[in-house]
């Protein structure tokens, strides 16, 4: 890194992309450089797969396949945007992330946008299966036999998911962290712990 010219730490500094064909080596030298700027992986395994046109967010255009033969023949490929982007400050996170999606247009759909909604899209994910999965039981269907109360069933386990969560939630602000740090499974064991019998009709 001693021997990278002004000029080449100059160019870095004002691209808006750098394709790579290591990224991860290549985001840690630009860190080191103090340059942040969107990375692209280019190599001889996908550069086929890659289209020309790269938008000016970072993120490009592409198209995908249901084959290898139909890549070949490129039959039936539907345009798709690619997105590349990394997580910093996690330390469990991966050195990059590709968020592909059929809203093309930049302008609409910003790349710094969809990629932070994506991670909401996985929050709504974790929601439904903390309804199905741990509050539940691992039970597959619901106990009720009739729809009114199915319905009733329903309503009660989503004021007992509401309670819980305003739980976590207020344990979260009392020491100033963020919500979604807590684990929804730990908090349920720890109600459980806390509850002097259970109760006569389940909610």
């Amino acid at each position: 890194m001693d021997d990278l010219s002004p000029r080449a730490r100059d160019t870095l500094g004002r691209v808006a992309l750098v394709a790579a064909e290591d990224t991860r080596h290549a985001g840690q030298l630009l860190t080191r450089l103090g340059i942040r700027v969107r990375l692209l992986s280019l190599h001889e395994h996908n550069e086929a797969a890659r289209v020309g046109e790269v938008l000016a967010d970072g993120s490009y255009l592409s198209r995908i396949y249901p084959s290898q033969k139909a890549r070949r023949k490129k039959r039936g490929g539907i345009a798709v945007r690619v997105i590349e982007y990394r997580i910093e400050g996690a330390e469990d996170a991966e050195p990059l992330y590709r968020l592909i999606t059929t809203l093309t247009d930049p302008d609409e759909a910003p790349a710094e946008e969809l990629a932070r909604l994506y991670a909401q899209r996985w929050e709504i994910e974790i929601t439904l299966d903390e309804f199905k999965t741990h509050m539940r039981g691992g039970r597959v269907v619901l106990r009720s036999k009739t729809p009114e109360l199915v319905e009733q069933e329903f309503y009660g386990m989503m004021l007992a998911h509401r309670a819980v969560r305003s739980l976590m939630n207020e344990a979260a602000l009392r020491q100033n962290i963020d919500p979604d740090r807590l684990s929804f499974t730990h908090a349920i064991r720890v109600i459980r712990r806390k509850l002097a019998a259970k109760p006569a009709l389940p909610p």
